[in-house]
């Protein structure tokens, strides 16, 4: 919910921008998750996040469609 309010208004983006800087600041990686579109990507890769996760990247699979699409 934060990710989505940071999106959407510059109160959330602050509040996502600080929420980012103080989990860097203290030695933690920072997951972005709900990120559906470029447009969401572009908005959260430069607050500092060092992952993104959500449907733009890619849709939820089971273990077995995971394997089959690795050619295992």
């Amino acid at each position: 919910r934060i990710v989505r309010a940071g999106m959407t208004n510059r109160k959330g983006r602050h509040l996502l921008t600080g929420s980012i800087s103080l989990f860097k600041r203290l030695g933690h990686k920072v997951v972005a998750e709900g990120i559906e579109s470029a447009e969401d990507a572009s908005i959260v890769s430069p607050m500092g996040c060092d992952y993104l996760q959500g449907y733009y990247f890619g849709h939820t699979v089971t273990g077995a469609e995971l394997l089959e699409r690795m050619g295992s």
